[in-house]
């Protein structure tokens, strides 16, 4: 039996001078449906956080494929 995967996309805010970032990193491949699901994750929280339904001026959203599973790197147990 195959094992499942979970697919997930990540929002991360970068509050810079100029204006707020809003960077989804997504996974390789992603549908559209995948991708209006990351759209509405993202407008649901601007407004929860800026208490406004407008994008424009207020926060830029970015999406990128997340290749972080191809960069990944074992650091070894942390130390104490």
């Amino acid at each position: 039996m195959a094992k499942a995967t979970t697919r997930r996309a990540n929002l991360q805010l970068d509050r810079s001078i100029q204006a707020a970032t809003l960077t989804a990193a997504v996974p390789a491949g992603i549908t559209q449906e995948e991708l209006a699901d990351v759209a509405k994750a993202a407008y649901s929280f601007v407004s929860s956080t800026h208490h406004c339904n407008c994008l424009s001026g207020v926060i830029r959203l970015v999406v990128e494929e997340d290749f972080s599973q191809a960069v990944e790197v074992n650091l070894g147990p942390a130390a104490c």
